[in-house]
């Protein structure tokens, strides 16, 4: 049931991103940023089906689940309907969110490559929160290099000053954090649970 809706949702991302570029593409030079973006979006909706068949064979179709919500709810939703300035704490949820999830890949990927190579728990626990930071660091170069290069507001820094510029990038670190930390408690939990029932 899981895996159907799962495909159902990646299914659903395609049919709207491809929609929307062919829409937007008919003013290309006007729509090249939002253009950019529905590219993006049906690329990362679309890429990790076909690495379920090589890398993430044990992956749980939950996961899945969660990514194409997460896809659809950043590059679709957030860019499409403009969530992310109609709703106050939207940026955030999704932070939170990307933070918890990347940590759950990243779980998926040492047990990928390190299968043959047990290491306790706080190790693992260790990478997979470096993994999710990590790439929640590129996510906020991304945001820094795009408002650098197309006089963009990601950052949220206009109409601040001083240490306030700060803010947004370092409320998505912290926030990113929290959700990493929150999926390394479950991990851990999880695992010791796996113990006991041994």
């Amino acid at each position: 049931m899981k895996q159907k809706i799962a495909k159902l949702l990646m299914i659903v991302g395609i049919g709207l991103f491809s929609y929307n570029i062919v829409a937007y593409s008919t003013n290309f030079m006007a729509n090249l940023l939002p253009l950019s973006k529905f590219a993006i979006g049906l690329v990362a909706i679309s890429l990790p089906w076909y690495l379920k068949k090589s890398w993430f064979k044990q992956l749980d179709d939950s996961i899945y689940i969660l990514y194409f919500l997460f896809i659809l709810a950043t590059l679709y939703a957030g860019e499409r309907f403009g969530f992310y300035s109609t709703f106050e704490h939207y940026d955030s949820v999704l932070h939170f969110s990307s933070g918890a999830l990347l940590t759950l890949i990243g779980y998926e990927v040492w047990r990928h490559f390190m299968q043959a190579k047990p290491a306790p728990i706080i190790v693992i626990v260790i990478f997979v929160f470096c993994f999710a930071m990590t790439l929640g660091i590129f996510w906020e170069l991304y945001e820094y290099m795009a408002d650098g290069l197309m006089d963009l507001n990601l950052q949220r820094y206009m109409d601040r000053s001083g240490h306030e510029v700060l803010w947004d990038t370092m409320k998505d670190i912290v926030v990113n954090m929290a959700g990493s930390l929150t999926a390394c408690i479950y991990i851990f939990k999880n695992h010791q649970r796996s113990i006991k029932k041994s």
